[in-house]
């Protein structure tokens, strides 16, 4: 009755409200939509020696290539055939038929009756060729402009309106409630509706479920997946907005964040994993795995170690084989490899034959990087002020930049490295708390050992880190004592370990970690690594200093591999600038007056040097590369995705102090600290767009 009572009181602009909701819903079923409906049409000579129809094959490429074959039957010279809606993101047509392939004058691709591709004679003589087993293949870029309507209407229909319901009866309940708990709480469940939503769509790829949630409209990419993401983002941003302040039901708020990033992370690493693939090295970190099950080597041969060739068998399994004479270019110490070993997923056949269960090995592998953004989480967690849109921003800093969920999706010892380094932050933290205790220096020594095990330039990382805060404490304490006491004392073991590794690889191959060339250098004149004199570009230094630091940063803004997904650097400005800021945020704690009022200012400042020392080392080998070998790769910006918590921290203090610093002058401050938040929600709501969001829009075609 009381609800009754409430609802007869509306006020004419809640009665406006809900009329125009009704009225979506209505306009919803009302709205004419098509249904999307692709047709090629291939164009032969009238020739009767043709027969009467052609096997033409459908190439789908994702993590995967698919195959998808079809019997057309030729008529008055032409096969007609469509497209089902499942295989629309294709991006070949092969054409198995040589005789009806070489008689193809051209080629047409109807989207709704309508053509948008349309080439013949010479036009479509370019777009042909014959592969090694005789098959003709077409390719079109303008395959990317069709007008592929919705894939089932009345389901988007069914869907969008259960939203709007949904949302029609939050709002009902705002009015009953009318308090700002309530409103909270129902903000908070509709991020949840959408997180739950988002959730089947990026863990359920293969399942008949996910039908309902995978369309495209036009050119704007996959509809459902982007409005569940905005929708989730937008209303935890404003459950944020009303929990400004620390309390019990800000804590809540922030563990689910944390909850929420976890899943919605590993989500992205499945979608990965399933729709893209083809993460940096993937075949070469498998055949060092392969290696050491061969050969048991607890310290590989390197130069004895052989380049794997793979073959994909199915979504699920990967063959490979080394090849004699060659060898493997990973030359990372092996504490990675033996860790993936305990996976399980490689079994050995014969003539260096191997076979792998890639969901097993790339599941082990997206565990631990669970493992990592967990640990990640637990250090913003305890040391950021309980505000829940600082943690917000903290883990999306954390998660947010492309190739750390891409690299992760896939076999690859940067995933190994992120875990490692935040150990060893971990440690670091805790000492500058003068939490220096067992604990501590374990952590410390756990952390660079590790990591100078798994992967040398995050080894120089956390070397570099290490030193600098253990020599800026001695000269601030001028206290030698931690130095020789017992719970650093007992932690030495654990630095030997890459000591005896990096001693034993330098005196073998005279390099702590030997290049290619040295290992076998006819082999390695072959690769990519080198190019004849003749064939070199030629690059001026400050040429190749702006060459080096522009792919760098593409390499940090998109998804660069053996498949890239580039972003557009010229007047691109949205879709870059949060993503470059993270590397902004750690140079303003070397300014003075905010080094001295921040919190963890010495170990963000220390990590960071690190990291651009690491980079200018990077810097000078690639160049070096280029004068001497005449290769123009190795600018690749991952290698310090390792220190992610460390650029997730260093932005959530500056934020913090700013806002304690508005609270704290609120006379002096009346608007700052609403500009301030207005701005953090900007930033958060840039990183999402930049991340996975601008995949979805921009590569509908092929996500």
């Amino acid at each position: 009755m009381l609800m009754v009572e409430k609802l007869k009181k509306l006020s004419i602009k809640n009665i406006v409200a809900l009329s125009c909701l009704c009225l979506l819903i209505l306009l919803i079923w009302i709205l004419p939509l098509k249904s999307a409906n692709v047709s090629v049409q291939l164009l032969t000579d009238n020739r009767d020696s043709l027969g009467s129809n052609v096997t033409v094959n459908i190439l789908c490429e994702s993590a995967y290539d698919q195959l998808y074959t079809f019997d057309v039957d030729i008529i008055n010279g032409t096969a007609t055939f469509n497209i089902p809606t499942e295989y629309l993101q294709f991006d070949r047509i092969y054409i198995s038929d040589a005789d009806f392939a070489n008689a193809t004058t051209g080629i047409k691709i109807l989207s709704n009756g309508i053509s948008v591709a349309d080439y013949v004679s010479a036009e479509f003589k370019g777009q042909i060729w014959t592969n090694e087993d005789s098959n003709y293949i077409f390719n079109s870029d303008a395959l990317n402009t069709l007008d592929k309507g919705i894939s089932n209407p009345w389901k988007f229909k069914l869907f969008v309106s259960c939203l709007l319901l949904v949302v029609l009866l939050l709002y009902v309940v705002f009015i009953i409630i009318n308090k700002k708990a309530g409103i909270f709480k129902a903000v908070l469940s509709v991020a949840i509706c959408c997180f739950a939503l988002l959730a089947l769509y990026l863990f359920n790829q293969n399942n008949q479920l996910n039908a309902v949630l995978h369309f495209t409209v036009g050119n704007l990419g996959n509809v459902v997946p982007v409005f569940l993401l905005v929708t989730a983002f937008v209303f935890i941003l404003i459950a944020c907005v009303l929990c400004d302040k620390e309390s019990k039901i800000s804590t809540r708020l922030i563990i689910f964040i944390y909850v929420a990033m976890l899943i919605f992370s590993t989500g992205k690493m499945v979608f990965y994993n399933e729709k893209v693939g083809r993460t940096p090295d993937e075949p070469l970190h498998i055949g060092y795995v392969a290696y050491l099950d061969q050969t048991n080597d607890i310290i590989p041969e390197f130069d004895k170690m052989p380049y794997a060739h793979t073959v994909f068998l199915d979504n699920e399994t990967l063959k490979i084989k080394f090849t004699e004479g060659t060898v493997n270019y990973l030359r990372h110490p092996p504490l990675y490899y033996h860790l993936m070993r305990l996976s399980n997923a490689v079994s050995a056949e014969e003539n260096d034959t191997f076979t792998v269960n890639l969901d097993r090995i790339r599941s082990f592998n997206i565990c631990i990087t669970i493992i990592s953004l967990a640990l990640i989480f637990y250090l913003g967690f305890t040391r950021v002020k309980k505000i829940p849109i600082l943690h917000l921003l903290y883990s999306m800093i954390a998660i947010s930049v492309p190739m750390l969920t891409y690299c992760c999706s896939g076999v690859n010892n940067d995933s190994f490295t992120i875990l490692t380094v935040s150990v060893f932050y971990w440690g670091i933290l805790r000492y500058c708390e003068n939490k220096r205790n067992f604990s501590t220096y374990l952590l410390i020594a756990l952390g660079i050992a590790t990591t100078l095990l798994t992967k040398m330039t995050a080894g120089i990382i956390v070397l570099l880190a290490a030193a600098i805060v253990l020599i800026s404490t001695l000269i601030r304490e001028k206290c030698w004592k931690q130095l020789i006491s017992w719970q650093f004392l007992i932690t030495i073991p654990l630095y030997l370990l890459p000591v005896a590794y990096y001693l034993f690889t330098y005196f073998k191959y005279g390099s702590f970690q030997p290049e290619l060339h040295v290992l076998n250098q006819d082999y390695a004149n072959s690769t990519g690594f080198y190019l004849p004199v003749a064939d070199r570009t030629v690059q001026s230094f400050l040429n190749y200093f702006y060459y080096f630091f522009n792919n760098f940063m593409h390499t940090w803004t998109g998804i660069f591999s053996h498949t890239s997904l580039p972003k557009p650097w010229q007047n691109a400005f949205l879709e870059n600038i949060a993503l470059i800021l993270i590397w902004v945020f750690p140079l303003l704690s070397f300014i003075k007056p905010i080094r001295q009022t921040q919190k963890y200012a010495k170990p963000i400042c220390a990590i960071f040097i690190g990291v651009l020392v690491t980079v200018v080392m990077q810097f000078i080998n690639g160049y070096n590369g280029l004068l001497n070998r005449g290769y123009v790769g190795g600018y690749q910006s991952r290698y310090y995705l390792c220190a992610i918590a460390m650029f997730a921290l260093c932005a959530t203090v500056l934020v913090e102090k700013a806002l304690t610093t508005c609270d704290q002058n609120k006379r002096d401050y009346p608007i700052v600290k609403k500009i301030l938040i207005c701005a953090t929600v900007v930033f958060i709501g840039l990183l999402a767009y930049e991340d996975f969001i601008y995949f979805l829009v921009h590569y509908n075609n092929y996500l």
